[in-house]
């Protein structure tokens, strides 16, 4: 008589699944594809989410530049080499932050250069002359 039954096979996916699993598919889809966008890109294309930037950017003045330029600076030279460069100068153009360091007249050697975006305080550049 076994050699006669026909096996049976169970499908996961029988028809009590697919009538739920379908309508969510669709419900999904439907909602991933009509939601507008609720994020942007910066500048160099990094999506941003909910980025709030002040009025007057992340570096606003000469004090705050400086004070990121010490931050960056002092693990790259040292603190005692930035020190030396003190009184530090920093100039503001087309947005963003120079700020260098210098040397009494007696002392040889270079000082510090690092650019600082305004509004984003991104350091775009770090150099130190010779």
């Amino acid at each position: 008589m076994s050699g006669n039954k026909k096996a049976t096979q169970v499908n996961p996916m029988n028809q009590g699944s697919l009538r739920k699993v379908i309508p969510m598919a669709v419900l999904m889809t439907s909602l991933l594809c009509g939601l507008p966008a609720v994020h942007g890109s910066d500048s160099n294309g990094v999506e941003q989410k909910h980025m709030f930037v002040p009025k007057n950017g992340f570096v606003p003045d000469e004090q705050t530049a400086i004070a990121i330029a010490e931050a960056v600076l002092a693990p790259i030279y040292g603190k005692q080499v930035i020190e030396k460069q003190k009184p530090f100068n920093a100039s503001l153009s087309a947005d963003v932050w120079t700020v260098t360091g210098s040397l009494a007249r007696e002392e040889l050697g270079g000082v510090f250069l690092i650019q600082i975006s305004r509004r984003t305080a991104k350091v775009i550049r770090v150099s130190h002359s010779k």
